[in-house]
């Protein structure tokens, strides 16, 4: 079931390429992504990491698909500009409100083709996506809470520019443990120079972890691109 409720991949929304690859430490994971079209057209995507491995963690991404495109339904109703931070914040509120004794690293971005700006939230997910543009590639930087630990948590809206070389590479933590080196931020430098090297892309990314062959991986290991079309 929860393989079905991942979205497509590839999927193009305008200029922009949404692709994604999950791999579970056991059949059923707390790694999650999704991606789709929000009502105006804004391309709306996040990476989620639930605490834990398998069925109970695998439950909670499921309300958290359907909650995040509820809550962006909404938003819309109410004639508001979409708000990463504002998705995050609800998203919180209601998972400390039903008290399912888990916690959510996750990242939120919403693309506005028409302003080319992107709007992003994190609730303490870690690695941070790597951000690709003509200046070259940058690990962003965020602090903040978990989904489901503090119920007075907030959120912070960061909005970028994106120009016609954009890519964004997400990885869950998982990633780390594929990576031979000692210390993480040995493993972060690791991950900024392959998605360098590749020039954020999906394909070149995908291979170079040889995610094909992950098995016993001793934590879910999810990726998510989203690469400018013809980038």
């Amino acid at each position: 079931m929860q393989t079905r409720l991942l979205p497509h991949t590839p999927f193009q929304l305008g200029r922009f390429v949404c692709q994604h690859k999950i791999v579970p430490s056991l059949y059923l994971s707390g790694d999650f992504v999704d991606y789709w079209s929000a009502e105006d057209g804004q391309l709306v995507f996040y990476i989620a990491d639930v605490s834990g491995h398998g069925a109970s963690s695998a439950f909670v991404t499921v309300l958290l698909k359907y909650m995040a495109r509820d809550i962006t339904k909404r938003q819309h109703k109410r004639h508001e500009s979409l708000s990463a931070a504002a998705i995050l914040a609800k998203l919180n509120k209601e998972l400390n409100q039903a008290n399912l004794q888990k916690h959510v690293t996750m990242f939120i971005g919403i693309v506005d083709q028409k302003s080319n700006y992107l709007t992003y939230s994190a609730a303490g997910h870690y690695p941070m996506p790597i951000v690709g543009s003509r200046k070259g590639y940058t690990l962003l930087e965020e602090k903040s809470f978990p989904l489901g630990v503090h119920d007075k948590a907030s959120y912070d809206d960061v909005i970028l520019e994106i120009d016609s070389e954009f890519s964004m590479n997400l990885f869950s933590d998982g990633v780390l443990e594929l990576i031979d080196a000692q210390s993480l931020a040995s493993k972060e430098s690791y991950l900024i120079d392959l998605v360098t090297s590749k020039k954020g892309d999906y394909q070149e990314v995908y291979d170079s972890l040889d995610l094909d062959s992950v098995a016993n991986a001793p934590d879910d290991v999810a990726l998510l691109t989203i690469e400018m079309s013809g980038h």
